[in-house]
């Protein structure tokens, strides 16, 4: 069902102005680690393998045969079939069609350098430059935890891939004070506003005093502990009359976006808009995939940590 957009792709790829010679992938094989429940050991965990080996085919892989490890756990302690975490149509079948697309479009789109660039960014928006974490960290966190309490309520399922999406990109696009704001559950909707206003400052002047004295007597000490040094950090870039550098969190998911950004630029500028549309969607879909992936691989490791727990009872 591939084949028709492939061809014309192939065929009209050839003309693009980028780089075609096949690069070579590392023969190493990526060791990936049981499903886990940190979210941020996850995505560095993805991040290296996109790194090391140049293609997200490895992990696609090790999430489907961790759903089927742990769905097999699963009917040996209740006797019933485990409803899957992945999405319905990612099967062995899609997964196998996909890399053979990758395999076969890698040379013409640099595919290979894309994931790799991908990956290394990855790492430096979740672990910054001094390897010591961002503010994506307590952004991963937050997000984990509303799995966790979404998947052990009766309710519906409110809490996924879209939402850790959209959260990404509005770090990438510089909106990281809202993002971070948002992971102050001890805050009303309108407290976490107003201290998105006021993270959204590099620096507090004096046209801010009145505001941040409202907040330093009201919900400032319901703020965890990372929300207080942000507030601080600003009152003292004031002081020094220099504002807050832009985070290692923005600065390379930004880089991150950026990337696919300056490819889809290239297609379009290249190619007919048909088959422009065609790759971008398509390499946009690869994405997509290797992110629902990680939100299932935390999914799985929450569920095999109930089931442990359920054993040792």
């Amino acid at each position: 069902m591939f084949h028709k957009w492939l061809t014309i792709s192939l065929s009209i790829a050839i003309s693009l102005a980028l780089q075609s010679g096949m690069q070579a992938q590392d023969e190493v094989s990526f060791q990936f680690k049981p499903a886990q429940t940190s979210l941020t050991s996850i995505l560095r965990q993805l991040a290296e393998s996109l790194e090391r080996e140049g293609h997200p085919g490895s992990y696609l892989k090790h999430v489907k045969a961790e759903n089927e490890r742990i769905a097999a756990k699963y009917q040996d302690k209740f006797g019933r079939v485990m409803a899957s975490y992945l999405p319905q149509y990612m099967s062995d079948e899609y997964i196998e069609n996909l890399l053979q697309q990758w395999d076969e479009l890698a040379p013409k789109l640099k595919l290979a350098r894309l994931s790799r660039e991908s990956g290394r960014l990855m790492r430096l928006a979740i672990d910054g430059e001094n390897g010591k974490g961002t503010s994506l960290i307590v952004v991963l966190n937050h997000h984990q935890n509303l799995v966790y309490a979404d998947m052990t309520s009766d309710g519906k399922r409110t809490v996924g891939f879209e939402q850790l999406k959209q959260k990404f990109h509005q770090v990438a696009s510089g909106n990281e004070a809202k993002v971070l704001a948002e992971t102050e559950s001890k805050l009303s909707a309108a407290e976490r506003r107003d201290l998105a206003l006021l993270l959204s400052k590099p620096k507090f002047s004096k046209t801010d005093f009145a505001a941040l004295e409202r907040f330093y007597n009201g919900p400032h000490d319901r703020l965890s502990e990372y929300g207080k040094s942000l507030l601080s950090a600003r009152v003292f870039a004031g002081q020094r009359g220099q504002g807050v550098p832009v985070s290692n969190a923005v600065k390379y998911s930004a880089a991150l976006q950026n990337e696919f950004e300056t490819l889809f630029g290239k297609l379009r500028d290249q190619l007919t808009p048909e088959t422009a549309s065609t790759l971008e969607n398509w390499v946009t879909g690869v994405v997509i995939d290797a992110g629902r992936a990680a939100c299932s691989e935390l999914e799985l490791g929450i569920q095999e940590n109930a089931l442990d727990r359920s054993q040792r009872n």
